[in-house]
C-alpha cells in the first residue's frame, strides 16, 4: 500500500511562468512592432503544446501519452529557437532577441535536463519525508529558473517597447490563464500533501518496529507519530480551502486524526501485548528447561494462567491490527481518490 505522491504532477508548477505576459497587443504600427511580434509569436505554439502536456499530467491520461506531449513541447521550443536565431537584430539592438533566446533555452533545459533529474528523484521520493521534501524543492528550483528568465524577458520586452515608442498592452490568453491556474493548484496540493506524507512515513517506521516486535522502538516511533499528527492537524486547521474546495483539507484531516488515534489509543494496547509476550516466552523457556518432575504445581498453574492471559490479549491484538489495517487502507485510498478528483475539478480541461 503506497500513498500516492506528486509524480504525475511533477512539472505542473512550471506552467505559471510560460507566456507570463500573455499575448502582446500594441497600438503603434511600424517596423519595431513587427519585430516585436515576430519574436513573441512562437510562444503561442509553445503555450498550446505545454497546455496539452499539463492536461495529460493533471487528468491522468497515462505516462506514455504525457511523455510524448513533453517531447512535442521540446520540439516546439527547438523550432522557436531556430526561428528566433534567424531574426535580424533591430537596428543592431539584439537585447530583446537574446532575452527570448535565454528564456527558450532555460525552458528547454528545465523540461529536458532538470525534468530528468526530477524524475530520477521521484523514484526515491517515497523512501522518506526528507527525500520527498528534496523532490519538491527540486521542482521549486526549476520553477525559479523559469521565473527569473521570464521576468528578464518581460523587462527586455518593456525596454524595447519604450525605446521604440510602442504602447504595450499585455493581455493574458486563455491558455496562459489556464497554465497559471495549474501551477497554483499544484502549489496548494503540495502544501497539503506534504503534511500527510510526513505522518505516513512516520507510521511506516512505527509499523516496521511492530513487525520486529521491538517494544522500545515502538514507543519511540509512537510518541513521534503522535507529535507529528498533532502538528499536522494544527497546520490543516489553519489552511484555507482552495477556490472554496475543502476536499483535500478534509481528506488530510481524516488521515491525521486516524494517525493520532492510532498513536494515542491503539498502539499502547499492541505494545502491552508484545511486552507480555516477552514475559510469556521467558516463562515458557524457563519451564521447558526443567524436567517434568522438577516443575512445581505453582509454576504450572502460573504458566497456565499466563497462557489464558496471552490468548485473550492475542485476540485483542489481532482485532486491533485488523481494524487499523482496514481503516488505513480505506483512508489512503480515499485520500488518493480525493487528490485525483481535486485536480480534475481545479485544473481546467
Amino acid at each position: 500500500m503506497i500513498m500516492q505522491n506528486t509524480t504525475k504532477y511533477a512539472i505542473l508548477s512550471i506552467a505559471m511562468f510560460l507566456g507570463a505576459s500573455g499575448s502582446v497587443v500594441a497600438d503603434s504600427p511600424g517596423e519595431a512592432l513587427a519585430y516585436l511580434k515576430e519574436l513573441s509569436s512562437p510562444s503561442q505554439k509553445i503555450s498550446s503544446d505545454m497546455w496539452e502536456y499539463i492536461k495529460a499530467l493533471a487528468h491522468t491520461q497515462g505516462a506514455t501519452l504525457a511523455e510524448s506531449k513533453r517531447k512535442t513541447v521540446l520540439q516546439s521550443i527547438e523550432a522557436a529557437v531556430a526561428t528566433t536565431n534567424q531574426a535580424k537584430p533591430y537596428h543592431d539592438d539584439d537585447g530583446y532577441k537574446q532575452a527570448v533566446l535565454k528564456f527558450l533555452s532555460t525552458m528547454h533545459a528545465v523540461l529536458n535536463r532538470d525534468y530528468a533529474k526530477i524524475v530520477s528523484m521521484e523514484g526515491i521520493s517515497e523512501q522518506s519525508y526528507d527525500a520527498m521534501e528534496a523532490y519538491l524543492v527540486a521542482k521549486k528550483k526549476a520553477n525559479e529558473k523559469l521565473n527569473e528568465a521570464s521576468l528578464e524577458l518581460q523587462k527586455e520586452e518593456q525596454a524595447f517597447a519604450k525605446a521604440n515608442k510602442i504602447n504595450l498592452v499585455t493581455q493574458d490568453s486563455e491558455i496562459a490563464k489556464k497554465l497559471k491556474k495549474a501551477g497554483e493548484v499544484l502549489d496548494y496540493y503540495n502544501s497539503i500533501y506534504l503534511v500527510t506524507f510526513k505522518c505516513y512515513k512516520q507510521e511506516r517506521a512505527l509499523l516496521d518496529a511492530i513487525g520486529k516486535e521491538d517494544v522500545s522502538q515502538i514507543e519511540q516511533t509512537r510518541v513521534t507519530l503522535l507529535k507529528v499528527a498533532e502538528e499536522g492537524l494544527d497546520i490543516v486547521s489553519r489552511a484555507s480551502p482552495f477556490n472554496n474546495d475543502p476536499s483535500l483539507i478534509n481528506a488530510c484531516r481524516k488521515n491525521l486524526e486516524f494517525y493520532k488515534k492510532e498513536a494515542s489509543e491503539k498502539i499502547p494496547t499492541l505494545s502491552a501485548y508484545l511486552s507480555k509476550k516477552e514475559e510469556y516466552l521467558k516463562m515458557k523457556k524457563d519451564l521447558d528447561s526443567k524436567k517434568e518432575l522438577e516443575r512445581t504445581n505453582a509454576e504450572i498453574d502460573q504458566f497456565n494462567a499466563k497462557v489464558k492471559e496471552m490468548t485473550k490479549l492475542s485476540e485483542t491484538y489481532n482485532t486491533i491490527s485488523i481494524e487499523l489495517n482496514r481503516n488505513r487502507t480505506l483512508l489512503i485510498k480515499e485520500l488518493n481518490a480525493t487528490a485525483d478528483a481535486f485536480f480534475n475539478r481545479q485544473v481546467p480541461k
